[in-house]
Order: structure tokens, then sequence, then C-alpha cells
């Protein structure tokens, strides 16, 4: 620890993340050896052990008759255990919190003319709202928002039965988010959709703010909508990480019954990365699927002690000009977060006397945002052997995506944010920097509430030239 109570490394700072663990928030959906037969006795789930934290976008993959449309169905108390126990925002779902319970999912099937059955889309979103008890305004004013939201609003007068199959999915995840649940649970939502219906349906999941549990055989929305995938298999769960990762463990897939997603085949990947050319493409891969999340989007679990070791072990692989290394990273436990918070807003009111009570508070609500928050330092004083100064933050931007990409493959996601506070007196005061460091940025981990789709990445021939 430093003067000001900042960790400036590693040590002491598990103590600090198994204190934090302890203040997590509620998981949405936890499942304790569930087990499920069916009436003939055949056995459908096996011992599932699941923990899905608030905002967490999980699929669920299989092959058929692996257990994933029974799994969901426990969700929201359609299917009864035979053995173990489901909670629901720490509720354990019974017959008495069964009503509680179905407020909080909202359950969108794969076959959309299950939940289509009133006169005019209006009607049918409206249903659920309606038989909530809320006043007319109310269930208008939910209708609105939520055929809006799925990009619906002009088919508000139409018959449900005259809309395409792509119009049906959208209006059945309208109906549910009318509801207003904080749980969104979608079985196989891309079944049956044409291109365009799909990229539709994609951009929408990837939006939504929600808990989304998604059982799908379509890996490729997978990839690019949920940064957790578990793998199903005769009714147990087989895989639990991040798509790129299990994706490309294709001796799991086949023992699965399930191809690798289209995505990762045209990268040519394979799964028990034998060889260096295997090694190469599952890297590109997890390159390519990574994506910067906002912190605010930012939710625990974060990494746990031993993932974080490997986290900043990969930072110490960046090249170090033979051994000596012109950055570090410090580390702000929960304890510590108001006090940065702190700084952040009196950075503000220093460049800006003006600033709102509302600017104040956002940026001091910065320093609470994500699981785990680490500032990256660059030293770039005067050292042995002498070091250019743009030498030492190639150094650190190779550090920082190495943890990057690390925790990425862990399943994790990550954010990184700077901005005029980086220079603030307070802020060096704070975290004790010494001549010649600077503060770069703050690097946030943790668990993706969302993830936008991938975005258009530029051709190597519009920044690569020849001498």
């Amino acid at each position: 620890m430093n003067g000001n109570g900042l960790a400036a490394g590693p040590s002491g700072l598990f103590g600090e993340q198994a204190r934090a663990a302890e203040a997590r928030p509620t998981p949405a959906i936890e499942l304790h050896a569930l087990g499920h037969d069916y009436p003939d006795g055949t056995p459908a789930l096996r011992n599932v052990d699941l923990r899905i934290m608030p905002g967490e976008a999980v699929a669920v993959v299989g092959a058929n008759g692996a257990g994933k449309s029974t799994l969901l169905s426990h969700l929201s108390g359609l299917l009864w255990p035979s053995t173990g126990q489901v909670c629901v925002q720490g509720r354990a779902l019974t017959r008495d919190s069964l009503t509680q319970v179905r407020r909080a999912v909202g359950f969108v099937f794969q076959d959309a003319d299950d939940q289509l059955f009133m006169p005019t889309v209006h009607d049918d979103v409206a249903f659920g709202p309606a038989n909530q008890g809320l006043s007319a305004s109310q269930v208008r004013s939910r209708v609105e928002s939520a055929l809006a939201a799925v990009g619906a609003s002009p088919l508000a007068s139409r018959a449900p039965y005259r809309l395409s199959g792509g119009e049906k999915r959208a209006v059945a995840i309208a109906g549910v988010l009318a509801m207003e649940p904080s749980i969104l649970v979608l079985d196989e939502p891309s079944a049956g959709l044409d291109p365009a219906a799909r990229r539709r349906l994609i951009t929408l999941l990837a939006s939504l703010g929600q808990t989304r549990i998604i059982a799908t055989h379509d890996l490729d929305l997978v990839l690019e909508v949920c940064p957790r995938v578990i793998v199903l298999h005769e009714g147990q769960v087989q895989a639990d990480g991040a798509p790129p990762a299990v994706f490309a463990d294709l001796a799991l897939l086949r023992r699965c019954h399930l191809e690798p997603p289209l995505g990762s085949r045209r990268s040519g990947v394979a799964g028990d990365l034998n060889t260096a050319s295997e090694m190469a493409e599952f890297v590109q891969l997890l390159i390519a699927s990574r994506r910067n999340v906002a912190p605010r989007r930012l939710v625990d679990p974060g990494p746990d002690g031993a993932q974080l070791a490997r986290i900043l072990a990969a930072a110490a692989a960046a090249p170090d000009h033979g051994g000596i290394t012109p950055w570090r990273f410090v580390i702000v436990p929960p304890s510590e977060r108001a006090r940065l918070g702190d700084v952040f807003a009196r950075a503000l009111t220093d460049r800006d006397p003006l600033a709102t009570a509302a600017q104040v508070e956002a940026a001091r609500d910065k320093a609470h945002r994500a699981p785990l928050l680490m500032l990256a330092v660059a030293r770039l004083g005067y050292a042995e052997p002498d070091i250019p100064p743009n030498e030492r933050l190639l150094s650190l931007g190779c550090a920082v995506q190495n943890m990057l990409l690390a925790a990425h493959a862990m399943g994790l996601a990550c954010g990184l944010a700077s901005g005029q506070a980086m220079t603030s007196p307070r802020l060096r005061e704070l975290f004790a920097l010494a001549e010649g460091e600077v503060a770069v940025c703050c690097i946030a981990m943790g668990t993706a509430s969302r993830v936008r789709p991938a975005r258009q990445r530029p051709e190597p021939a519009a920044f690569v030239s020849t001498l």
C-alpha cells in the first residue's frame, strides 16, 4: 500500500477482492443442483449449477435434446425441478413466489404464434400491462415504448397473422418488454428469420439492458450478443466461458454435436491448438471478437484473485527494454472509490467553476463504476538506459492490450477511460505519482451488461502503404 492507502501492485489486493465479493449484488438467476426428469423417467437435466448476474447476456447452446428449452422453462415456473432449486433475484421459486417471479422474468417462446392471439398488434402488446392492473394511460405508454424499442411502431394497427416471421418475433419481444421484466428469457429467437430480420434481432438483443438468457443454435449470434456461453450436453453443463475460447475447442464441440460458428470457420480456427497455425487463428478470433465496453456497462462479477493474477502476468509480457518496465498500474479497491470520486468531482470544478451539481455528481460517479478499476501510469522520467518517451508509451500500450485480451479470453469485459482529470494535480497527489510519471487512463473490468454489435473495421489498405 502507498501512503494514500491505494494498492500499488498485486500485494494485498486479494483481501480487498474477497471483501468486495461479499458485497456483490444478488444474482439474477441461481440454479443449485437442478435436475429434471420427464414423466417417462428420462433425465433431461442433471445436477446443473449456474449463477447469472444482473445485466449479463448469456447464451445456452447445445444440440437438440441437450436440455436447453427444459432449462429455460424452469426459470419462470413453466416446469418444476425434480431435484435442486431455482432462485430468481434471491427468491426461491415456489408455488407461493411464482407470481413475483413471473413479474421479473419475461419469456419469449420459440414460436411467436404461441404468444400472439389478439386482433391487433397494439392489443397483443397491451395484454400483459393491462393484466398488471395499470391505468389506460400507463398501458398506452408501455405499448408505445415497447413497440418503439423493437422498431415495430408502424405495426400497431396490423393483425398479427398478417405479419412476417421477423415482425412477429419483434412484436412477441415487445409484448414481453411492455411488462418491464428485469430478466428476458428467449428460446431460439433467430429461428426461421431471413438475414435482414436476423440482423435486426441481433441489433435489438445487443441494445437491451435487461439480463438476457438466450437458448439458440445460432452460434454466430452468440459471438455478437453474448460475452458468456454455456454448453449443455445430455442435460449437463459441459463448458461455461467466453464464446471465442469455447467455440475454439473443436473436441468439445464434436462431443456435444455442435459445429463451429461460421465466423470462426471462416477464420479457420481449430480447437485443440496443437500447431502454431491453430494458435494464430485462435488469437485472430480472440482479437476480432473483443469489444471496448463503457465502464458504466460493467457489472459484477469482476475478475477473481486467480484471474487478476493472470491478467497482470499478461501485462508483464509486454516489451520491457531488457527488464526495465516503464509503466505501472494502481488498483483502486472499493474502500478507496469515494476518495477517487471526490478527486474527479473537484478536478471538474477546478476546470469549470460553473459546472452544475448534476455534472459534478456524474463526475464523482465515474469512480464507482465497474467491479475492478485501476490506473495506468507511464514512467516518462529519466531512466538507465535512456529510453525515449514514445517507446515507453508504446510499451505501456502493449501491456494494456495484453491485459484486455487476457481478460476477454476469461469471459470478462473491459473499458478504457481517460479525460482531463488524468492531468489534475489532485489525482497526482492521490496516487502519489513521482516526478516524470503520467496518469494515462483508467482500466475498468467486469462483466458486460450490454455489448454493442461489431462495427466495421478498416481494411489494411486504408492504413498500410509501401515505401
